[in-house]
């Protein structure tokens, strides 16, 4: 059974998963991350300058919060440019790709209201 109770994660300490874009690390998700059993999905990204993710939908609302560096959210409209303390919802079935602009890594927080993560 799992403990109950208020937890601290260390970000640099969750073991990152590499991708073509970059990398991420997951935080909860009902069946991978540090937290598991919660009705809600949270990694980090990081992709790296100069590179985009593949532009894919998915079945539920995704919401991006930008913490450092710069980037583009491609969407039906066409890219949207945006920077530190800005938060990107992006609704369920929407086609979207992030990309990083800038000179330095683009890092974000990654938020999927269901417990299970699903690559594209």
């Amino acid at each position: 059974m799992a403990e109950k109770g208020i937890r601290v994660i260390d970000i640099s300490e969750v073991e990152p998963t590499a991708a073509p874009w970059g990398t991420l690390r997951i935080l909860f998700d009902r069946e991978g991350g540090v937290v598991r059993d919660t009705g809600v999905h949270i990694h980090t990204t990081e992709i790296k300058p100069g590179v985009r993710h593949r532009p894919h939908t998915h079945d539920h609302d995704e919401i991006i919060f930008v913490i450092e560096g710069r980037g583009s959210e491609h969407g039906p409209s066409g890219p949207i440019e945006v920077g530190p303390g800005q938060v990107i919802y992006i609704p369920a079935g929407v086609e979207h790709g992030t990309g990083n602009v800038g000179d330095e890594t683009l890092k974000l927080i990654v938020i999927f209201p269901t417990g299970r993560y699903k690559p594209e």
